[in-house]
């Protein structure tokens, strides 16, 4: 899964300003992330992983399918 599908997915049912400002950022760098190519600048996705309470490296990594949740309300999925 890339890391803009993760993005989406984390962030349904909230509108860009409840992200944004979670988020401690522009309202443009959230939605920047979400529909364009370009992976964001590593101090916004820092910031962008803490309010969806993933990991950075979670989030950035392709090859990781299953969230590492950091916080509570995070979805976690329990391995065998």
């Amino acid at each position: 899964m890339t890391w803009q599908e993760k993005m989406r997915r984390l962030t349904e049912g909230k509108n860009l300003s409840y992200w944004s400002r979670r988020a401690g950022c522009p309202r443009n760098a959230i939605s920047n992330a979400l529909n364009s190519n370009q992976m964001p600048r590593s101090d916004k996705g820092v910031k962008l992983a803490k309010a969806l309470k993933v990991t950075a490296d979670w989030l950035f990594d392709d090859e990781q399918d299953r969230p590492s949740p950091v916080g509570t309300g995070a979805e976690s999925h329990e391995g065998p």
